[in-house]
């Protein structure tokens, strides 16, 4: 028998998922002369993943760019899959260079992203419990380089409002590149006070 807290290295919602599959196990429980058995894939799995998180952390440093799955997204950010067994953690800030609400917004579950390496935290006493900051952004060029070659004094662009202010409007003209719009540039045929009486969060304007 195996309790379904040690069919795998993570937290298994049904044993039907396993039915039909042929893994390794370690037995726990031998008794009544083999009457009785109980077994755990998981001890068989963190077994392995202590010899590989080994390997990781030799081959690995901050600033490298690896390629892990999304298993996890939290309000304050996600989990990505970096190794079996091996996860890393980003910040909703490092999710976009754009400004994100909710990490939803910009990732979702099982998905394949590009993170750069940013920080690991040993944990002497438990190395399993060691964290990994990374980040989606980093892993890609800043918005910001090419602003000078995208956009010229003078051009139209449109944009969305991506927040208010008392002194006027940010609107996302690229994504990561926000422009600030004055308070004093928002309309010519009346004077404006607030900023929410002529746009709105979200709305695209030229």
């Amino acid at each position: 028998f195996c309790p379904i807290g040690q069919s795998d290295h993570k937290y298994a919602e049904s044993p039907d998922a396993y039915v039909g599959s042929t893994f390794d196990f370690l037995i726990t429980k031998f008794e009544e002369k083999g009457k009785n058995l109980v077994v755990s894939r998981r001890e068989i799995l963190k077994r392995q993943f202590a010899v590989a998180r080994e390997q990781f952390f030799n081959k690995t440093n901050v600033g490298d760019i690896l390629e892990g799955k999304i298993t996890k997204i939290m309000p304050f950010g996600a989990f990505v899959e970096l190794e079996p067994g091996i996860e890393g953690m980003i910040h909703i800030s490092e999710l976009s260079w754009s400004r994100t609400n909710h990490p939803d917004e910009v990732v979702q579950r099982d998905q394949t992203v590009k993170v750069k390496i940013l920080g690991v935290e040993p944990d002497p006493k438990k190395p399993e419990n060691t964290k990994i900051s990374v980040s989606i952004k980093q892993a890609q060029d800043d918005p910001w380089t090419s602003v000078p070659s995208q956009f010229k004094v003078g051009e139209k662009v449109s944009g969305k409002v991506s927040r208010l202010a008392d002194f006027g409007a940010f609107v996302e003209i690229a994504p990561g590149v926000d422009g600030l719009v004055h308070i004093s540039e928002m309309s010519y045929a009346k004077r404006v006070l607030r900023s929410e009486d002529v746009v709105s969060v979200g709305e695209t304007i030229s």
